[in-house]
């Protein structure tokens, strides 16, 4: 086997974790937050604080954790649900978050993301996500970035 550079895999985890995997369609990132509000009701910051448990490397901060629970609350239909009680966006640790039963049936495999929802349109290292495009999925299977057959 070849030399790999020192990091590399760390490198991965980071790399592959907003991608949308083969099946079913949520990002590595988006599986777990809806893994933890499966659970039941609960606070962001108790959600931030569990996001790493069983990961080798951190990739989630409190504002990408902010920014991936409104897309998954934004989506149609949405994949969860999102109360705040605070007035100001820096407050964001006391609004909670529930999955909904289309999120139930995205993580349980019964329904894609993307097909249900779409992408939100974003660039991933060189990779322009929309709906209009070919979505390219990260593959684990394959560990590699793949052409979607959705």
């Amino acid at each position: 086997m070849g030399w790999t550079p020192p990091g590399s895999t760390v490198m991965m985890v980071v790399f592959k974790a907003p991608h949308p995997l083969n099946e079913p369609g949520l990002s590595r990132t988006e599986r777990r937050l809806l893994r933890l509000a499966e659970a039941g009701r609960m606070t962001l910051s108790t959600a931030f604080s569990r996001m790493h448990e069983d990961e080798s490397v951190y990739y989630v901060t409190d504002t990408s954790l902010v920014e991936l629970m409104e897309t998954l609350s934004r989506a149609s239909p949405p994949l969860l649900a999102h109360s705040s009680e605070s007035v100001s966006s820096h407050r964001w640790a006391s609004d909670t978050v529930a999955i909904t039963a289309a999120g139930r049936a995205v993580l349980g495999g019964g329904q894609d993301r993307v097909s249900l929802c779409g992408v939100p349109d974003r660039w991933l290292g060189g990779v322009h996500l929309t709906n209009n495009a070919t979505l390219w999925r990260w593959d684990d299977a394959r560990q590699r970035i793949s052409m979607s057959r959705t």
